[in-house]
């Protein structure tokens, strides 16, 4: 008689799950409204459009902004789109404000402008939120980008190697890649203007 397979580690599953929720919603992102029905919002540590310092060495200090959360083995994860904020000042809401997020253009050819931005981030365990990072402030996203690659981490020292990891592909890659197979272009890694993300009064 065989045995029963191994068990698939929390994050291979997460990551599994939330690929399938992609899918399912044809690529779209499950909105706030949805997230809410599974999720009290007395219970999260922080909302989406929170601005969250934290440390990216005993020097450095490094910005992200909350753009999604979802309930997952127990706990809650918290979608933390990266910025290129990387200073030894602390970071304020108005230093952010003037940065990038990091992500990548996909040809869409249903957008006027032929491509879709999509953002990168990394989907981050309650408890290491809570622990290693401080909320600096609010600012109010609007619906221009859409998640693109977002990778589960337990670890801070997990989290900070996806950024640099982001940062190197930017410095390091082309500006786009032909898939032969679909006849598309994909544009790789790159900063955007974070203002444009934002509902500005």
């Amino acid at each position: 008689m065989a045995g029963r397979p191994l068990k698939t580690s929390i994050l291979t599953r997460l990551l599994l799950l939330l690929t399938a929720v992609l899918t399912a919603c044809n690529g779209k992102v499950p909105s706030d409204k949805n997230v809410s029905q599974t999720i009290d919002q007395n219970e999260l540590l922080f909302k989406k459009g929170d601005c969250l310092e934290f440390k990216i060495d005993s020097l450095t200090y490094g910005a992200g902004i909350v753009f999604d959360f979802s309930r997952y083995e127990g706990g809650i994860w918290y979608c933390l789109l990266f910025t290129d904020y990387e200073s030894t000042t602390k970071p304020t809401i108005d230093s952010i404000l003037h940065k990038k997020f990091i992500g990548r253009k996909i040809e869409n050819p249903q957008n006027e402008k032929g491509y879709q931005i999509m953002l990168d981030g990394a989907f981050i365990r309650d408890s290491l939120i809570n622990a290693n990072f401080k909320l600096v402030g609010h600012l109010s996203l609007n619906n221009n980008g859409r998640l693109g690659e977002q990778k589960p981490t337990s670890e801070m020292d997990g989290l900070i190697q996806l950024y640099k990891n982001e940062k190197q592909r930017i410095t390091s890659a082309n500006k786009f890649s032909f898939d032969f197979t679909n006849q598309s272009k994909f544009w790789r890694e790159e900063y955007f203007d974070l203002k444009d993300f934002v509902k500005l009064e």
